[in-house]
Parts: C-alpha cells; sequence; structure tokens
C-alpha cells in the first residue's frame, strides 16, 4: 500500500493525475462524457477511459479536450507538457519481458510514492532483501524458470531497492511474521546475510521494520 508523492512523478501516476484534472476541468466546464467524445471524434468509452488512466493520454487529444473546455492557453501547454511526461517509459519497462505488464505499473507506482507500507507473512519484503535471498525466492517460485529469467528478476528487484537510497526517498513501514525470520530461504549464510541487512536496514530513519511475534497468535491481517 502506498500513498503517492506530489513532486516527481512516475508515468503510471501522471497519467492518474491529467485523468482527474480532465475529468475535474470537463464537470468545471458544464460538459458531457458525449460533449468530449464528439469533440474527439471518439467514443465515450474511451473518455472514460482516458480519465481513469487506462490508457494513454495523447497530446493532442489533451489539447483538444482543454480547448473544448476553456481553458487558458498557458494551462493547456503545462497539461500538454505533463502529457509527454506520461508517455515517457520508465527504466522498469526494459524488465517487460521478465514481469507481467500489471507488476511493472506496480513499480511505477512505487517509484512515486512518499510512504510505503506491507504485511509479510511469508518472506522478506523485496524492497528489503538481498541479491542471495532474493534470488532463493525466485527460483523456489519459478522451479522451471530458466537461470536467465531468474537473474533478469533479481535485477529488477535489487534496482527496485535504489529508491530507498534517494535523498527524498519514501518511508517504508514493514510488519513481518516472526516465521520469515525462521523460514529457511536458501543457505545459512544466504538467511545470515539477510537478518544482518535487516538489523542494517531499521537503524534508518526512513524504515520501520516491526515483528509480529508467535505468542501473538491470530490477529487482524493475518487471514
Amino acid at each position: 500500500m502506498s500513498e503517492a508523492r506530489s513532486g516527481t512523478s512516475a508515468p503510471t501516476v501522471l497519467r492518474m493525475i491529467l485523468g482527474r484534472r480532465l475529468q475535474d476541468m470537463r464537470l468545471a466546464a458544464g460538459a458531457s462524457l458525449e460533449d468530449a467524445a464528439k469533440a474527439l471524434r471518439v467514443k465515450t468509452l474511451t473518455i472514460r477511459r482516458l480519465e481513469k488512466a487506462e490508457v494513454a493520454l495523447k497530446p493532442l487529444y489533451v489539447e483538444k479536450l482543454l480547448e473544448t473546455y476553456g481553458a487558458e492557453r498557458g494551462e493547456i501547454d503545462e497539461f500538454v507538457d505533463l502529457a509527454e511526461q506520461a508517455n515517457e517509459p520508465g527504466w522498469w519497462h526494459s524488465y517487460r519481458d521478465a514481469v507481467p505488464s500489471w507488476f511493472t505499473a506496480f513499480v511505477s507506482l512505487e517509484t512515486s510514492a512518499k510512504t510505503l507500507r506491507t504485511y509479510e507473512p511469508q518472506y522478506v519484503t523485496g524492497l528489503l532483501q538481498t541479491p542471495g535471498y532474493a534470488r532463493a525466492v525466485l527460483r523456489g517460485g519459478l522451479p522451471n524458470g530458466s537461470d536467465e529469467e531468474v537473474e533478469r528478476r533479481v535485477e529488477l528487484r535489487l534496482r527496485r531497492q535504489s529508491l530507498l537510497e534517494r535523498e527524498d526517498a519514501p518511508t517504508l513501514w514493514v510488519v513481518m511474521e516472526e516465521a520469515v525470520l525462521h523460514r529457511a530461504v536458501g543457505s545459512a549464510d544466504v538467511m545470515r546475510e539477510q537478518i544482518e541487512r535487516l538489523l542494517d536496514l531499521s537503524g534508518l530513519a526512513h524504515i520501520s521494520i516491526d515483528i509480529v511475534p508467535f505468542s501473538a497468535g491470530a490477529h487482524v491481517g493475518a487471514c
């Protein structure tokens, strides 16, 4: 779960912001979905999908819609510029061969988040995994995957972690079951290295790691 960052935003987030603002401007102008669709010569479903950020926003579409809504030239230029930025591929697009499309969208949102929260009942969350631990987890989840496929996913997972090293790094709150620390993933050396990494990261101001002990029994979020 995450909260969006209002500063530098990834393409997916920009599309969401643009879609919402276009909808707000359409409603403020008293224009219907049919009016907007007529201006672009498309179906009303297309306008709905544009406003919900389900499809890419063509700069030309944005310009035409804002002209229809009576926006001023300066505002139109600003929106068109945002639309162009929203269509620029993020670094994660180069991993589309390794992961499903929904996951690249997730990474886009993760990159723009200011707050990240996660509950982990089985494994250390990906953002905190060591290379060895990540490799063992992915190998277990992809028993028939090639070494190349596993390594591509390990590479993506480690690259995602770079957001925690930024000057404007998001706040990360991780809640893990105690079982995560006892589950043998990889060799004893892999587990030792992973535990040491968790201890090091827990000392950072923007990272909080809470452990739910076995003694907690059944609890909210466990099912």
